[in-house]
């Protein structure tokens, strides 16, 4: 039993020796299959323990390494790879320990000291406790793919630095036109940096300028083409090249643009300042010209011709002094020698005449003109002055008449002072003496002082140039009527003798009188008509048309001419300004405006080209008025006894009005205007006569500063000075007594008027 049992253990025992050799040859075979078929693969293939000991590697190590894989197994990798790249690697190595699976790139150093380029994948192994025990490694060599690569960016680098250098935008583009590349300089001035657009298509980007979108179908459809381009302000001379690939298909487009931009602006700044030089001497009115050393004349510009008549062939060859004035030629050909001597050329006045035998006064300024270190010439400018000289001379005429102005109104006023000393005595001798003698002299004093006052008061008119200024009542129809019959031969007889027909309508409705000068009215409504009559060249038909508005009365005065721009409306009644080019001062509607503006009146226009013309004048009503007229004779008027301030530097103007006023008044009378302040008080005076011209402070405003004071005082003024009805100064007083007084019935009556004026405001005051 026993024999038996140790048989069959020694059996059982043969049998697991057999399975044994079995199961190691079945392993040595699977070991060898591995190795060769890791052996056969372009890659590092390993296992490494937990110590990074290497516990199989294949034939690549053997390769990559120098070392046989005996030598390998069992090293460590510190001990295998170099211990910068180990250190590289180590986060990486630590990662897969730690159970996670991992790929990373590294670099290595030869031992002829150049260098790997590996990329590593490593899988952790887990054991039946899941344990990391190590891990397999699988590490390709992409050296030369990294090598290539990197030489591939170098490559790029230096081109972007050579395309950064120069201005240039270099870019090329898809079959579909969408960015695949975009370098260059002249990006930064188009805004843009290298690669921006990239991924982007060139007609999104450049939506907004056609010509970069039809050129780049162009070159899409295989045409390779140059042109300029306008982009954000900036010009660039652009070539455009299709890629063709190796099935010669369109695979894309290359583009170089050059940035001339500050060419381009050179180039048209040059051509624009050759443009401005060449308008400047043909256009302008003044004369450029060029004489040669004897004088002659070698250059003369186009406006030569409307200034003297003569063509510019006419001038060409012929010494200057052919056109200037005999009595300038000897001064002009002095100053022509200093000049080709070499000294400055100085400003010039000189008379030249024109081909009809006119004369035109001209300013020139000259230097002279230096070939090769000598003067070849004379080079200047000549203008025309005479409109100038003209003007000078008529300002010099009015400083002369301003000056003779102030003369005579200062005189006028002194005289004026003085007749006040003769009239008023003279009147009151008249009114108080019944001796026939005395008052026939005093009849004589009084016609011959009134006569010295008119001519005072006209001298002081003609000096100024002024008409009468005083306004009146006038019937606006009945002037129309009469001077529509007055003018009848121009804007009839004249039109049918030259084959046209003119109809003027009067459309007059009833209207009140109004506020004008009699005399200068016709004068307005003739020019209108003269006005009219010239705008219908063909005939036509004039209206005036008359109505009553609003506290004024409407004149509207309609043509059928031929209209004008709203440019001209603009400047119609500037003074000069005429249309006419062979007619006409430019005064006729200048005098209309001015008329009915002093009168108070406005006036406008409304005109349509082709279409005739409307004016549209707005005249004051006719009102009597106490304030600011010379206030003649009426009815006696009842005045109570009133307290009376008469303020005048003049101590006769006083005299005489205390001795007019003092029988049935209080009268207190002051020479100067702060002794009139001091001794003015609210209350204290009915009225007070304030002449204008004082020392200090002047009337007018010490006829406001009494009325501040003293809202109820009535307000005279007394004054030597001939005014105009538009003096500002006026509006501070109720009314007016012009000196000299002629009569003394005029006086008191307008000292009646300003009491009862200061009677009204207080009874007005207390019915508020």
């Amino acid at each position: 039993m026993g024999e038996s049992n140790l048989h069959d253990e020694v059996q059982s025992l043969r049998q697991r020796l057999a399975d044994c050799e079995h199961s190691d040859e079945a392993l040595r075979i699977s070991q060898e299959r591995l190795r060769v078929i890791t052996d056969s693969v372009p890659v590092l293939i390993s296992y490494i323990d937990n110590t990074f000991t290497y516990r199989f590697v294949n034939r690549g190590y053997e390769r990559w390494f120098g070392m046989s894989r005996d030598e390998l197994i069992g090293r460590r990798v510190p001990d295998v790879l170099d211990e910068a790249a180990f250190d590289r690697s180590k986060p990486y190595l630590d990662r897969v320990l730690a159970g996670e699976e991992v790929e990373f790139e590294g670099k290595a150093q030869n031992e002829d000291g150049s260098i790997k380029y590996f990329l590593t994948h490593c899988v952790p192994d887990r054991g039946d406790d899941g344990e990391v025990k190590g891990y397999f490694a699988v590490v390709s060599d992409i050296s030369e793919v990294t090598t290539a690569t990197l030489a591939l960016r170098q490559s790029e680098t230096r081109l972007r630095s050579v395309i950064e250098g120069i201005p240039l935008v270099l870019w090329a583009t898809d079959a579909q036109g969408v960015f695949t590349l975009s370098e260059g300089r002249s990006l930064q001035r188009l805004g843009l940096s290298p690669g921006e657009v990239v991924g982007r298509s060139l007609f999104e980007v450049y939506a907004d300028v056609p010509e970069v979108v039809s050129s780049a179908r162009r070159a899409l459809e295989g045409e390779a083409h140059s042109g300029t381009v306008r982009v954000a302000g900036l010009v660039f001379d652009v070539h455009y090249e299709p890629m063709i690939d190796a099935s010669g298909e369109v695979s894309g487009l290359v583009g170089v643009a050059s940035d001339i931009t500050d060419r381009t602006l050179i180039a048209e700044d040059l051509e624009a300042s050759e443009q401005k030089y060449r308008e400047l001497v043909e256009e302008i009115n003044d004369v450029i010209y060029s004489v040669d050393r004897t004088g002659v004349i070698t250059y003369v510009s186009p406006a030569m011709e409307p200034i003297a008549g003569y063509t510019i062939d006419e001038v060409l060859g012929r010494p200057f002094t052919q056109f200037v004035h005999e009595d300038d030629v000897m001064m002009v050909s002095e100053r022509f020698a200093r000049v080709i001597d070499g000294a400055a050329g100085q400003l010039t006045e000189l008379r030249i005449l024109t081909k009809a035998g006119d004369v035109v006064w001209m300013e020139t300024t000259s230097r002279p003109v230096i070939r090769s270190g000598q003067v070849s010439g004379v080079r200047g400018v000549l203008v025309d002055v005479t409109e100038r000289r003209r003007n000078e001379h008529e300002l010099s005429r009015l400083e002369r008449l301003r000056v003779l102005g102030e003369m005579s109104a200062g005189v006028s006023h002194n005289l004026n002072n003085i007749l006040v000393g003769i009239l008023g005595p003279a009147d009151l001798l008249r009114a108080t003496q019944t001796d026939p003698e005395v008052t026939r002299a005093a009849e004589e004093i009084l016609a011959a002082g009134e006569r010295a006052r008119e001519l005072v008061q006209r001298l002081g008119r003609t000096v100024r140039g002024e008409r009468d200024s005083a306004l009146q009542a006038v019937k606006l129809n009945q002037h129309i009527h009469d001077v529509v019959r007055m003018a009848r031969p121009r804007w009839k007889d004249d039109a049918e003798a030259r084959g046209i027909t003119i109809e003027l309508v009067e459309d007059l409705g009833e209207i009140p009188p109004i506020a004008a000068s009699a005399s200068e009215m016709d004068e307005l409504l003739m020019n209108l008509i003269f006005n009219a009559v010239d705008a219908m060249p063909a005939g036509g038909v004039i209206t005036l048309r008359t109505r009553a508005g609003d506290g004024v009365v409407l004149l509207e005065m309609v043509d059928t001419g031929v209209g004008m721009e709203e440019e001209t409306q603009q400047r119609l009644f500037e003074p000069f300004f005429t249309t006419k080019t062979k007619v006409g001062s430019g005064l006729g509607l200048s005098t209309v405006f001015g008329s009915i503006t002093r009168w108070g009146g406005t006036i406008d226009v409304d005109s349509t080209p082709d279409e005739g013309t409307t004016f549209h004048l707005h005249f004051p009503l006719w009102q009597e008025t106490e304030s600011l007229h010379e206030l003649h004779r009426g009815s006696e008027i009842d005045v109570r006894r009133a307290t009376l301030l008469i303020i005048d530097d003049d101590v006769t103007t006083g005299r005489v009005l205390s001795r007019v006023f003092s029988s049935a008044h209080h009268v207190e009378v002051c020479t100067g205007s702060q002794e009139a302040l001091s001794r003015f008080a609210p209350g204290r005076f009915d009225v007070a006569f304030i002449d204008l011209g004082m020392p200090g402070m002047p009337g007018d405003r010490v006829a406001r500063e009494l009325r501040r004071i003293d809202p109820l005082l009535a307000t005279v003024l007394i004054t030597g000075w001939d005014l105009s009805i538009e003096d500002p100064r006026l509006s501070a007083f109720d009314l007016r007594l012009s000196k000299p007084f002629s009569d003394m019935a005029h006086v008191t009556d307008t000292m009646a008027r300003a009491v009862a004026l200061r009677d009204r405001r207080a009874a007005a005051r207390i019915a508020h």
